[in-house]
C-alpha cells in the first residue's frame, strides 16, 4: 500500500507539471504567475518530498505508527488541499472583480531609466534595511526593504529581457542583480532573499519581452538564465552549515570561495530537505495525539508575527520550532532549530480538515488576486515587479514556517505595490488607470483565461475572446 500510494504521489506531481505545461503551451496561463510558484512548492516541498521516504522507508527521527494509514491519510489531505485550492482559484469569487477594480499605472519605462530606478530602488532598499533600528517597526521596514532591492533586480531583469544577448546589458543587469542579492543577504542566513532577488529578476525579464515570444523560446530563455542562479543558490546552500553565525558578506564570499560547493547543494536539496517526512509524522501525531491540536496554530502566529518578544514576553511559538520537542529530537536543544512542517503539517496540527479547507481557500483566493493583477496590467515594471519581489516566499511557504512566510508576502507585496503606485501618481500621474481599464487606454487585446464564461464580468468580449494573452503588444 505504501508503495503504492508513493507511485500515485509521483504520478501527482507529473499531473501537476503536465497541467502547468499545457496551459502555458496552449497560451492559456502565464508561464511565471503566484499560483504557478506555489503550485512548484507544493510539489517539491510536500509531494515528490514524501514520496521519497515512502519509497525507501527511511524516516529519520520520525517513525510513523503505521505507514500504510499515514500514508493514506496523508494523501488524501494532500489531494483535497490541491482539489480545494484550484477550485476556489478558478472561481476567484469576489477578488477577480476587487482586483481589475485597483489603481495600478501603465508606465512602461526602459532604456538608462530602467537603469536609474534600479540603482534607485536599491538604495532604498538598503535605507529601509539597515537604517531603521526601531523596535517593530525596524523589523517591518526590514521587510520592505528587501521587497524594493529586489524590484531593483526585477527592473534590471527588465531591462535586459529585452536585449538578452547584448554584452553590455548582460555585464550592467548581472553587476546590478549581484549587488542586489550581496544586499539582501547581508545579516540573513536564510536562502529566501537570494532567491527573491534572483526570481524577480527573472520575473523582470519574463514580463517585460519574453512573455511575448513562443512557448519554446521562453522556455529555452529559462533555461539559460537559470543556470547561473541554480548554480549561485546550490553553493550558497553547501556554506549553510559552515557557520551558522557568519552572517557578514565578507565572510559568506569567503566561504563561497573556499568551500562552495554548487553539485552538493543542490544535491542536499533533492528529497525537499525532508519536508514531507516531517509532514508525515505530523500528520501521523496529530491524528494519534488529538489532545495536542492546536486550533488555527498557523493563523494565530501569522497574526501575531510581527509583535517583538520584547513587548510580549510570553508571544507563543511556532510550531517550526516546537517541533524539535514535541517530537522529542535527541540532540536538538528545545528553541534552537527550526524544522519545516509543510501545509500538510499546519493542517494537522492546526486541527485536520476545516483548517485545511480554510488555508485552500486562503491561498486560492490571495493567488487569483495577484495574478489577476498580473494578467490585467503586464505591462508596466511598477505594477508588476512587486509581486515578483517576495518569490522567496512564496517558494518556502510549503515547506518552512507557512504563518512568517504567508505574513512577510502578504506585508511586502502589497506594502510595495502601494509604494510603486505613489511613484507613478507623482512622476507620471496621467498613466494611473484602474487595472480593468488597462486595455482600452493601451488599445491591446483583453486577456483570455481559463474558464472563462459569457457575463462573468466587464472585460468579456466574445467577438475577442481566444485572442490570447500573446497577441497583446507592449
Amino acid at each position: 500500500m505504501t508503495t503504492l500510494i508513493a507511485v500515485y504521489l509521483v504520478v501527482l506531481a507529473l499531473a501537476i507539471g503536465g497541467f502547468v505545461l499545457g496551459q502555458f503551451l496552449r497560451g492559456k496561463h502565464d508561464l511565471i504567475t503566484t499560483r504557478n510558484t506555489f503550485l512548484f512548492s507544493i510539489v517539491f516541498f510536500q509531494v515528490t518530498s514524501a514520496a521519497f521516504p515512502l519509497f525507501h522507508g527511511e524516516h529519520w527521527q520520525y517513525t510513523l505508527s503505521d505507514r500504510d494509514s499515514v500514508a493514506l491519510r496523508y494523501a488524501f489531505m494532500l489531494t483535497a488541499f490541491l482539489a480545494i485550492f484550484m477550485v476556489t482559484y478558478s472561481w476567484g469569487p469576489g477578488v477577480k472583480r476587487l482586483a481589475r477594480r485597483a489603481k495600478t499605472t501603465v508606465w512602461d519605462i526602459d532604456g538608462g531609466a530602467l537603469i536609474v530606478l534600479a540603482v534607485i530602488a536599491i538604495a532604498v532598499g538598503s535605507a529601509l534595511r539597515f537604517a531603521v533600528n526601531i523596535p517593530l517597526v525596524g523589523v517591518l521596514s526590514n521587510f520592505i526593504g528587501s521587497s524594493m532591492t529586489a524590484i531593483g533586480a526585477g527592473l534590471a531583469g527588465w531591462y535586459w529581457g529585452r536585449r538578452m544577448f547584448n554584452p553590455a546589458a548582460i555585464t550592467i543587469a548581472g553587476g546590478i542583480v549581484l549587488f542586489a542579492i550581496a544586499v539582501n543577504l547581508v545579516g540573513e542566513f536564510g536562502r529566501r532573499p537570494l532567491v527573491s532577488a534572483a526570481g524577480c529578476f527573472l520575473f523582470g525579464a519574463y514580463f517585460s519581452a519574453w512573455r511575448y515570444r513562443r512557448p519554446v523560446g521562453v522556455l529555452f530563455r529559462f533555461a539559460v538564465a537559470a543556470i547561473p542562479a541554480l548554480l549561485l543558490f546550490g553553493a550558497f546552500t553547501s556554506i549553510r552549515t559552515i557557520d551558522r553565525g557568519a552572517q557578514g558578506l565578507g565572510d559568506r564570499v569567503q566561504a563561497l570561495r573556499s568551500s562552495g560547493n554548487a553539485t552538493a547543494g543542490l544535491m542536499t536539496e533533492l528529497d525537499g530537505q525532508q519536508t514531507g517526512t516531517v509532514s508525515l509524522w505530523l500528520v501521523d501525531h496529530y491524528n494519534q495525539n488529538p489532545e495536542d491540536v492546536r486550533p488555527f496554530w498557523m493563523g494565530e502566529y501569522f497574526l501575531t508575527f510581527p509583535i517583538p518578544r520584547t513587548i510580549w514576553t510570553e508571544k507563543p511559538l511556532p510550531l517550526s520550532i516546537s517541533i524539535p520537542e514535541i517530537a522529542g529530537l535527541r540532540g536538538v536543544a528545545v528553541g534552537s532549530h527550526t524544522v519545516g512542517p509543510g501545509i500538510m503539517g499546519h493542517s494537522a496540527a492546526d486541527g485536520g480538515t476545516l483548517p485545511l479547507i480554510v488555508y485552500a481557500v486562503g491561498f486560492g483566493l490571495l493567488f487569483r488576486y495577484c495574478d489577476e493583477r498580473l494578467r490585467g496590467n503586464p505591462y508596466s515594471p511598477l505594477a508588476v515587479l512587486p509581486i515578483g519581489s517576495t518569490l522567496g516566499q512564496l517558494l518556502g511557504m510549503a515547506r518552512g514556517e507557512t504563518s512568517i512566510f504567508l505574513f512577510i508576502f502578504v506585508f511586502s507585496t502589497f506594502s510595495v505595490l502601494f509604494l510603486m503606485r505613489m511613484v507613478a501618481t507623482f512622476f507620471a500621474p496621467a498613466t494611473i488607470v484602474r487595472v480593468q481599464d488597462v486595455p482600452a487606454v493601451l488599445g491591446v487585446d483583453r486577456p483570455e483565461w481559463e474558464h472563462e464564461e459569457p457575463g462573468d464580468d466587464e472585460w468579456y468580449d466574445e467577438a475577442e475572446q481566444g485572442a490570447g494573452y500573446r497577441s497583446a503588444a507592449t
